[in-house]
């Protein structure tokens, strides 16, 4: 047979942590930056929306993909926790509820600095996807928020996903 086990010690090590975290790097991109909004200064009001903006199992895609060597999904940083770490004097707060737009533009009015991150669901094992698009809730959330605050403050959108989408 092709196929062969791999023994358990050798997923995980340095290594491949260190090219995992270089290609993450380098896939990265930047579609846009008016303003120079990017990056952003320290000690800001910062608010974070979008349904999985506190799942740091988000950020390893829709399939178990690796995990960390104590077997949980603990070495994976959130997207909060990231922003706050590099918030050094400021304050972030997020809200992850995208059903309900109310709550969500009353914590981007009190931002200084908005960032939304919305959610691609329809590309999961198993789910063929009819659309690119992000779907119905998603592009209202986002369209509302940014329509509530976009001329008084900057607003950052983050997509995190293995697939197109179209916005």
């Amino acid at each position: 047979s092709p196929y062969r086990e791999i023994p358990v010690d050798v997923v995980g090590q340095d290594a491949h942590q260190e090219l995992s975290l270089l290609a993450s790097r380098k896939s990265m991109t930047l579609l846009k930056n008016d303003n120079n909004t990017l990056p952003f200064p320290k000690g800001l009001k910062v608010a974070i929306i979008g349904p999985s903006v506190n799942r740091s199992d988000d950020l390893i895609g829709k399939n178990a993909g690796p995990i960390c060597p104590d077997g949980t999904l603990s070495c994976y940083q959130g997207l909060v926790q990231a922003v706050r770490d590099l918030n050094e004097g400021g304050e972030v707060r997020f809200y992850e509820d995208v059903n309900i737009s109310g709550p969500a533009i009353d914590l981007a009015m009190w931002a200084d600095l908005v960032i939304l991150a919305p959610a691609d669901d329809a590309g999961r094992e198993g789910h063929d996807r009819y659309t690119i698009s992000l779907n119905e809730t998603q592009s209202q959330l986002c369209l509302e928020v940014i329509n509530a605050v976009a001329t008084k403050k900057p607003v950052v959108v983050v997509l995190i996903n293995g697939g197109t989408v179209s916005i």
